[in-house]
């Protein structure tokens, strides 16, 4: 059965800044040390759909609710061990709310993809 993950990209200031998790911890066989931040999410817990999935992970990673209106879903990727589904979100009152939790949460330029994880680089202009 392949993992399911969510990755969000919650906007601000008309799309111009995005909230970031910079990874401390690493999927195992992945270093991302050079690269390290990444959309927030995480994975798909049993029986849950892909939106409630998000809205939890984004509570969990920044302190911050979200409903599923906030959310739209831009991109599905997949392979053969994992599916991973995208949503974006824009909302300048909510990314002001966005708190470090567990890993460092930082706003960041969203165009600043020099050193993100590398799918960012095409997801971003999609988004």
């Amino acid at each position: 059965m392949k993992k399911l993950y969510v990755n969000g990209f919650m906007f601000g200031g008309y799309g111009m800044y995005m909230a970031f998790v910079k990874k401390l911890r690493f999927p195992p066989n992945v270093d991302w040390t050079a690269n390290p931040y990444n959309g927030i999410g995480g994975k798909i817990e049993s029986g849950e759909s892909n939106i409630d999935a998000m809205i939890r992970e984004f509570k969990e990673e920044t302190g911050v609710e979200t409903v599923p209106s906030d959310w739209t879903l831009f991109a599905v990727c997949e392979n053969p061990q994992w599916v991973v589904f995208y949503f974006k979100a824009f909302n300048t009152m909510l990314l002001s709310k966005v708190k470090t939790q567990d890993e460092p949460i930082v706003i960041r330029p969203a165009i600043a993809t020099l050193d993100t994880v590398k799918h960012l680089s095409f997801l971003l202009p999609l988004s």
